[in-house]
């Protein structure tokens, strides 16, 4: 699907100087690494590609705080370089997307609440935007995206 069909992907329409101003301060929050002993992990999604050549993706964790552990051209697949911490309490965590959408100077996000099992070891992530929002079953909230491990 194209990010603009997803119903839980939230976009605002900016001014080009207000877009450039956001993307610049995005940009200088750097990326969130393991210091030492990291194994990298992939992280794939299930927007098309070409639907997205203009558009940059920041990917947080809300247990890795304010920087984003991925922040670059969109693409399929990304590779991130997780702190061994985040694997520690079952990998339990909870993502939280934008999108800057270059072209257009529009800002898309997606976060929801609650969180699930995103790390363990040996596994990389696979998101699955849903095309509108569902009630996940485990912990009775709205969700817009699903984590598989694989």
């Amino acid at each position: 699907m194209k990010l603009d069909e997803f119903q839980v992907i939230r976009c605002q329409q900016l001014g080009r100087g207000e877009f450039d101003e956001l993307l610049k301060e995005e940009a200088s929050k750097g990326v969130a690494r393991a210091t030492e002993g990291g194994q990298a992990k992939k992280i794939s999604f299930n927007i098309d590609s070409a639907s997205a050549q203009d558009v940059l993706i920041s990917v947080y964790s809300t247990r890795s705080g304010e920087t984003p552990l991925y922040h670059g051209k969109y693409s399929n697949t990304v590779e991130v370089l997780p702190s061994s911490d985040l694997f520690r309490d079952g990998g339990m965590d909870n993502f939280y997307f934008k999108f800057f959408d270059q072209k257009n100077a529009r800002v898309c996000s997606q976060m929801q609440d609650g969180g699930a099992a995103y790390w363990e070891q040996g596994k990389n992530i696979r998101i699955e935007f849903l095309p509108q929002k569902d009630i996940d079953p485990d912990i009775g909230r709205p969700i817009g995206h699903r984590a598989h491990l694989e």
